[in-house]
């Protein structure tokens, strides 16, 4: 690991996070030293687990407006690109911190504090977002993680052997080739077998309005369950013929093709008021 890279201890678990991009690199099994995060391949793709801000989803054209003005923002967000101080480091909690720049604000426009917190205990992972605006005008902004699982849950088994249990009521945002809402939702399955065929067209969009997601293999006890209760969306993603299948909570969502909604009058928004802040979590639990 990185020179940069800190780690937080369970009874259970390991992880490592490094200060860039404040991603955690590494969950990995003390007593059996099973690794549960994308190692990275070149081939494939190089991250482990993204943390997306000021908000998640594609943009026409890489550009959104905000108060009439045009600013271009990179899929993702900046802050998976930019280096974090670190703010706490404990036995079991570590804390990352973020502020505005001239560089941060040629693409948002805010004064902000954006804070990145993992919280280990037992076989949980707990990673908490927190987005204080000090500007003078509301600050319009989500959250999103791209946390990338490797497979397989259990050694020799294959991609198809694993599905992934979705909340009661899911809905898939129906998309373009490039990847862009078409305005149209359908519904999705209560169980989704896990299949590379799936992916040959990229990722999938689903309306979860929040709840419990579990990744399982068939005929297993392993599992991982994730929390994700205060995300509305969640975004699957691989690589066909790859070991890895990305579980994103968004809590913001890609445009429209084609359609340009002013950043603050977007519904997937949230409105900071100055001198606020907004917070959100998600969990990662190793069961089995």
């Amino acid at each position: 690991m990185a020179a940069d890279t800190l780690y937080i201890r369970s009874d259970k678990l390991t992880a490592a996070v490094s200060a860039y991009g404040a991603e955690l690199t590494s969950l990995r099994d003390n007593a059996t030293g099973q690794e549960y995060i994308w190692q990275g391949r070149a081939d494939v793709w190089t991250g482990h687990c993204y943390n997306i801000f000021p908000f998640a989803g594609r943009l026409n054209e890489d550009t959104y407006f905000l108060d009439g003005a045009a600013y271009r923002m990179p899929l993702h967000g900046f802050a998976c690109r930019s280096m974090f101080r670190t703010v706490r480091a404990g036995a079991h909690e570590l804390v990352f911190g973020l502020t505005d720049s001239k560089e941060t604000r040629a693409q948002f426009p805010c004064k902000f504090a954006f804070t990145v917190a993992y919280f280990l205990t037992g076989s949980t992972l707990c990673v908490t977002y927190r987005a204080e605006n000090r500007d003078e005008r509301p600050m319009y902004c989500n959250f999103g993680a791209h946390p990338g699982i490797a497979l397989p849950l259990v050694g020799g088994r294959a991609f198809g052997e694993h599905f992934l249990e979705l909340p009661d009521g899911t809905k898939e945002l129906l998309t373009d080739e490039r990847k862009f809402r078409t305005g149209k939702e359908e519904g999705a399955a209560r169980r989704l077998a896990l299949s590379e065929e799936m992916f040959q067209g990229g990722a999938h969009i689903l309306r979860t309005g929040g709840g419990k997601v579990r990744l399982g293999c068939k005929g297993c006890d392993r599992a991982l369950s994730f929390g994700l209760e205060d995300f509305e969306y969640l975004v699957l993603w691989s690589k066909p013929g790859a070991p890895l299948i990305c579980v994103e909570p968004w809590g913001s969502v890609s445009e429209e093709a084609g359609r340009y909604v002013p950043l603050e009058e977007r519904a997937d928004m949230l409105a900071v008021a100055p001198g606020k802040f907004a917070e959100k979590s998600w969990t990662m639990e190793v069961i089995g």
